[in-house]
This record gives structure tokens, C-alpha cells and sequence, in this order.
């Protein structure tokens, strides 16, 4: 709708549009036919990835340990020593990444303690002994 005034003493013009309203409503659909185009995208790409990796799972190979009789075996060869020292190793590096890991979570308890306090602006002593009483009903 446009409008125009002119006046005799004053040139004055005045003009007035407005939008119909049927714009507002195509450009919402378009917004929402988008959207949803979008999603099923989206959730054609997620089932795509989900049938590959159940047909990678069907092709994995697998270790058949039914048919094997470990009474059958000839252990002659292996060196009781070597096996006892790799065997340790193993032992000490798996208990070396559970002290790492434990250090990591502790590490982490601090920082999200001192973000706890920093934001709702309570002391450390505070946080601490929330914290304290979650992890003492968790177990």
C-alpha cells in the first residue's frame, strides 16, 4: 500500500509501504522447509555412517579361540625369563597409566573446583567439601 500527500504551500510527500503479509508467511515457510531439508540430510548422513560401520563390523576379522588347546602347544622355544620381564613391563606400564589417569582426574577436580568457586563466588574450603560429599555418595 503506497501513499502520497502533496500540499499547495509546502511540497511535502509522504510515502507508505507496507510489506504484504503473505511475504512474511513464504519466508517463514522457507525458513522451516529449510530446516527440515536440512535434518533430513542430516539424518541421511547419520544412517550412512551407520550403515558403513555395520557392514566394517561384519567384515572385521575374527579370532576364532574355540578350536585351540593350549595343552598342544610347544612352549620349548620360549625363554621363561624373557616372557616373566615382558610380563612385568606389561604390569608396570598398565599401573603407570592408572597413576597417570588418577592424576588427570584429580587435576581436573581442582580446575572444576576453582571454576565452581570463581563463578558463584564461594571459597575453595567450600567447594572442596561439596565435593567431598559427592564423591562420598558416588562411592
Amino acid at each position: 500500500m503506497t501513499t502520497s500527500t502533496t500540499k499547495s504551500t509546502k511540497s511535502t510527500k509522504t510515502t507508505k509501504t507496507t510489506a504484504p503479509k503473505t511475504t512474511a508467511r513464504k519466508s517463514t515457510a522457507r525458513s522451516a522447509s529449510g530446516t527440515r531439508k536440512v535434518a533430513a540430510q542430516a539424518s541421511s548422513a547419520a544412517q550412512s555412517v551407520v550403515d558403513k560401520a555395520a557392514a566394517a563390523a561384519k567384515s572385521f576379522p575374527g579370532l576364532d579361540v574355540s578350536k585351540l588347546d593350549p595343552r598342544k602347544l610347544d612352549l620349548s622355544a620360549v625363554d621363561a625369563d624373557k616372557l616373566a620381564t615382558a610380563m612385568r613391563d606389561a604390569a608396570y606400564t598398565v599401573v603407570g597409566f592408572g597413576v597417570l589417569a588418577a592424576q588427570k582426574a584429580n587435576v581436573r577436580r581442582r580446575e572444576m573446583a576453582a571454576r565452581i568457586g570463581a563463578r558463584f563466588g564461594a571459597n575453595s574450603t567450600q567447594v572442596e567439601e561439596a565435593i567431598k560429599a559427592f564423591e562420598t555418595r558416588l562411592g
